[in-house]
């Protein structure tokens, strides 16, 4: 399990890393950095499992350090590390998002274990909610989007039928109207994919966009 400990006090930090080597049956990587800059340059090479917090850092106070760190971090769990005076805001960043706060002097290791199940659990169940929201906006575009398209799709199928019927097969417009024809039926291909969709997988399409995949989404196809 991969830990990121933002932590400027070396006694402080000394004390977590001494909690975690007590931790049993539990494969441990810490890295520990002292400043919210440094946090968010590592958070941007590097994927960690649990991100273990001090609100207070040279650069960065209470719950501003929590939403840089979020901010950059959204899918990963976070424990707040806090001082009696900075309790107040450690319960506020559990209500912004942070999966636990531990007190400090008063976590030992057992007391840690704990938080890190319980954050990653939190967070695991945070994550399957969220795609369950997704999946269920997914679907009711593909429900909408079928809806709509279908109908003048079939249409379009009719007239072009039609015409094909009337056109010699030798003739270019012939042709041009077959084509239209095969492109109308893939398009129909596409909106059975998205009538079974049946669960949310997406792919990046540009910087910061990401897309539903349909063929990974959909089911029969």
């Amino acid at each position: 399990m991969r830990f990121l400990l933002v932590e400027d006090n070396p006694g402080d930090a000394r004390l977590v890393r001494e909690h975690l080597s007590e931790v049993a049956n539990l494969s441990i990587e810490l890295e520990n950095v002292m400043s919210l800059s440094e946090a968010i340059e590592r958070l941007h090479v590097k994927q960690f499992d649990i991100i273990l917090l001090d609100l207070s850092l040279p650069d960065s106070q209470g719950l501003d350090t929590f939403y840089g760190i979020n901010s950059q971090a959204p899918n990963t769990a976070i424990i707040i590390l806090t001082g009696f005076n900075d309790e107040q805001f450690a319960v506020k960043a559990v209500h912004e998002g942070a999966q636990d706060y531990l007190v400090k002097g008063w976590a030992n290791s057992d007391v840690l274990l704990r938080s890190i199940k319980y954050a990653a659990e939190r967070k695991k169940s945070e994550e399957e909610r969220l795609q369950r929201e997704k999946l269920q906006g997914v679907l009711e575009m593909a429900g909408a989007a079928c809806h709509e398209l279908n109908q003048p799709m079939q249409a379009i199928l009719g007239y072009v039928a039609l015409l094909l019927a009337e056109l010699p097969k030798d003739s270019q417009l012939y042709t041009i109207v077959n084509k239209i024809q095969e492109e109308v039926e893939r398009l129909a291909v596409i909106t059975g994919k998205l009538s079974t969709i049946s669960k949310y997988v997406a792919y990046d399409y540009s910087k910061g966009v990401k897309v539903i995949d349909i063929d990974k989404s959909s089911e029969g196809f």
